[in-house]
């Protein structure tokens, strides 16, 4: 602890107290964790560590408890079965401000071992923070310099800075965003990994909200676009479109496959999966809104995990009025070369000793009525490369340059376009690329924000 301190406390007392002659006061420390298992651990071995109190220089009862709340609470839990009326306390005899009163409290947790991770990191911030309080910011790098800082920090906790630097982080982290359930991760480690996002969702929350406001109040060509987009779900969404009023839709809905598990390499938030089970009613009530909204003679791309889903989706198609072909259109994820061949990068496989990598996609090109294609003569594969994982903001991206081509074959210019899942909101974006007009639903503000900096940028 802080060199002025210990020469405030040099001449610390060892004294036995009695218990009921302690005030306990509010304590750092929420959770208190397994009172029972340290009250049988004292039953057994007796205090090894002993309280640490000082004066009450108030009414009431004699001392006050600086640090030691789990242990008071342990031996209240046996004092009456172990007949325990005394404890071996420090006592702290020099006059202490109350901030040096709570931060012996923060040190002496801090070098306990059954503090949890999120404990831990929040503690050493209150350290840094109280230290700064007491002595002043360190703007100087002089060896007696007044203040505090990271590297005095350091040399108090035996800790490198670098470490201190990212808990401090954390715990700042954790009290700024406080939507993450911090909770679920076990370990810092896997903590930092998300903290990494966090920062990522707040950068890119700050640009969607520069990007907005550059727009002004108009009615800007970009704003609509960016106003295509609605945050909200496609059941609510879908019932303010009218019947027949839509030339195409692409429906690239949730696949029901545990996409995460399924996906080498996922490190996305926002997706929402569908439950198997829930799967063939959720799929039917979306193909019967969507044949509801479409104008006679038109297209619906529909996307699918074609693994267990094939089948049934083609008679899901089916059932809600549509014509569909068994023989789907794929996106092969590769590149055209000159010679129209497509060269195919490389694929995914979860389990590469059992299964071949995949390469490619599956999309049905379902029709209501007797539609004709924008572009007679396409071939059902489309051939490009997918975009780079640290690129992407969905894990069911797919290139704006690809959706385009889709697009541009089924449907013609002006035609109104459906996004009933718009994920990165990339339909969007081709589709005005070719004069078409858009509107999409998606329930993830997060990818929202995204599409709003993407417009930004590209139009």
């Amino acid at each position: 602890m802080a060199r002025d301190i210990q020469s405030k406390i040099c001449n610390i007392k060892i004294i036995d107290v009695k218990i009921s002659d302690i005030e306990v006061g509010k304590r750092f420390r929420a959770e208190m964790g397994d009172i029972e298992a340290l009250a049988a651990s004292i039953t057994k071995d007796g205090l090894v560590q002993p309280f640490a109190i000082f004066k009450n220089p108030e009414p009431g009862k004699p001392y006050k408890l600086i640090a030691g709340g789990r242990r008071y609470q342990a031996i209240e839990f046996i004092k009456s079965r172990e007949n325990i009326e005394f404890v071996s306390c420090r006592l702290y005899d020099q006059e202490l401000s109350e901030l040096e009163l709570r931060l012996l409290e923060f040190a002496e947790n801090l070098f306990r071992k059954d503090l949890n991770w999120q404990e831990d990191c929040d503690l050493k911030e209150r350290i840094f923070n109280l230290q700064q309080k007491i002595h002043g910011v360190k703007v100087s790098t002089a060896k007696d310099a007044p203040g505090y800082s990271l590297t005095d920090m350091a040399k108090m906790t035996g800790r490198s800075k670098g470490s201190l630097s990212e808990d401090i982080s954390m715990a700042k982290m954790m009290r700024d965003v406080p939507e993450v359930d911090w909770n679920r991760f076990d370990t810092k480690e896997d903590a930092k990994k998300a903290l990494k996002g966090a920062k990522k969702k707040i950068i890119q929350t700050a640009d969607a909200k520069k990007a907005r406001a550059s727009l002004g109040t108009g009615e800007s060509l970009k704003r609509k676009i960016i106003d295509s987009y609605h945050v909200e779900d496609f059941f609510e969404g879908v019932r303010k479109i009218g019947d027949s009023t839509i030339d195409l839709i692409d429906l690239d809905p949730p696949y029901a496959i545990d996409l995460e598990n399924q996906k080498k390499g996922y490190a996305y938030t926002g997706y929402n999966e569908i439950d198997p089970k829930d799967y063939p009613n959720f799929m039917r009530r979306v193909l019967s809104e969507c044949y509801r909204v479409l104008k006679p003679n038109s297209w619906l791309i529909n996307w699918f995990g074609p693994e267990p889903w094939f089948d049934p989706l083609h008679h899901w198609l089916l059932d809600a009025g549509f014509k569909n072909k068994r023989m789907p259109a794929e996106w092969v994820k590769g590149e055209e070369t000159d010679a129209h061949v497509i060269e195919q990068t490389s694929g995914q496989c979860m389990q590469p000793e059992r299964d071949l990598a995949k390469t490619f996609e599956f999309f049905f090109y379902a029709r209501k009525g007797v539609p004709l294609l924008a572009k007679p003569g396409s071939t059902n594969v489309f051939g490009y490369k997918p975009i780079p994982p640290q690129f992407k903001v969905h894990p069911t991206e797919r290139p704006i340059e690809m959706m385009a081509d889709i697009l541009t074959t089924f449907a013609q210019p002006n035609s109104n376009i459906l996004a009933p899942f718009a994920g990165s909101g990339n339909t969007l974006i081709a589709a005005v690329m070719n004069q078409m007009i858009p509107i999409g639903f998606d329930l993830t503000e997060e990818y929202y924000e995204s599409y709003i900096i993407k417009c930004h940028k590209l139009l």
